[in-house]
């Protein structure tokens, strides 16, 4: 890899975009580093999107533009993008959010001097109303540090996802030879794709950088229901259990499943089951109905192996997770109503609280 030209490759998914990928797109160009390829992968956008980007691309020519005739999805936009990248690191970027302009400059200069495996940045949650209005911000970062000591980067790991910065495509550098090399792609799920890509990246990950810089801007919407975080969706528990089984059996797997890192899973994991029965408590599922399956998932290999480590030093956890983990369903469907009343009736201050988790 040669430093003096080190070349990002920026893949950015579009699709009914046309309200904010120029603003997206100009953010790019504004970066004061300049060795990099934005590569818009236009999914079949039946808006303007794709004829955005090419306007752009006509003027620049590192700006690219790659057409899908049908829609695929965001996971299959980003692999088109893999396929096309000829930079040595990649980036993911999704189209409305935004990044400071000093990110690809500051993000060069670490690399310069170790040049890491992966490089993940810090985020800001940015939640507005349906008028525009900021509501609030919501920061997530960890302290900066550079390791190739494989126990720290593994135990690093479940710091970020407590932090909520592992699964994420969007606040990491990839170094483009380990994704092509073992041929990582995102899968087509309509849940939780982000991270089975990111886990499976780790799994070759030698060394890595953490920055303090919270570069990305992540921007949403209090009222969007159609947001898969929010829209019901009946698989929802079982992409969430997928998706926890993957860090249990990684964790296991790298001999740092150890009782700090079980209540972490555990806490994910009961979040998870009380947002299933919400879910289907606010589609209109019976309540009989719900508890049933609930009571089901006391036969699975996960509960049993959970349940015994829900965090005692968080009251919110002992209030909201502990009936489940002791198998009071009754108790947990009660406190997930009023739950439900807070998230129905107050969305401000229950996006807030859900942050403070």
């Amino acid at each position: 890899m040669d430093n003096e030209k080190l070349k990002f490759s920026i893949i950015m998914p579009a699709y009914g975009v046309e309200k904010t990928i120029r603003t997206s797109i100009i953010n790019i160009m504004e970066q004061a580093y300049l060795e990099w390829e934005l590569i818009i992968v236009d999914d079949a956008s039946k808006d303007l999107s794709g004829e955005i980007a090419e306007g752009f691309a006509a003027h620049n020519s590192r700006v690219k533009v790659i057409h899908h005739k049908e829609n695929k999805g965001v996971a299959e936009a980003r692999n088109t993008g893999i396929e096309k990248a000829t930079g040595d690191y990649i980036l993911f970027f999704d189209a409305g959010d935004s990044v400071e302009k000093n990110l690809l400059e500051t993000i060069y200069t670490k690399l310069y001097d170790h040049q890491s495996d992966v490089l993940v940045f810090g985020c800001k949650e940015e939640y507005y109303s349906t008028d525009g209005e900021l509501k609030f911000v919501k920061p997530h970062s960890l302290v900066t540090e550079y390791s190739e000591d494989a126990d720290t980067i593994h135990r690093r790991v479940m710091e970020l996802n407590k932090e909520t910065l592992y699964g994420y495509p969007w606040n990491k550098a990839y170094k483009a030879s380990i994704i092509k090399e073992h041929h990582i792609r995102f899968e087509n799920y309509p849940f939780g794709e982000d991270i089975l890509f990111n886990m499976e990246f780790f799994n070759y990950v030698e060394s890595m950088f953490v920055l303090s810089d919270e570069f990305y801007h992540y921007y949403n919407y209090l009222e969007d229901n159609n947001r898969l975080t929010t829209k019901y969706l009946p698989e929802y528990f079982d992409y969430q259990k997928k998706r926890i089984n993957g860090l249990y059996s990684q964790q296991e797997n790298w001999g740092t499943l150890d009782e700090k890192t079980k209540e972490s899973l555990s806490a994910e994991y009961f979040r998870s089951f009380l947002s299933m029965m919400e879910r289907e408590y606010e589609h209109g599922t019976p309540k009989k109905d719900i508890l049933l399956r609930a009571n089901q998932e006391t036969k699975e290999g996960l509960y049993n192996s959970l349940n015994r480590y829900v965090p005692s030093d968080n009251r919110t956890f002992l209030f909201l997770y502990q009936p489940l983990a002791q198998g009071n369903f009754q108790k947990a469907f009660s406190r997930m109503k009023l739950v439900s009343f807070v998230k129905k009736h107050f969305k401000g201050t229950f996006a807030k609280l859900k942050q403070m988790r």
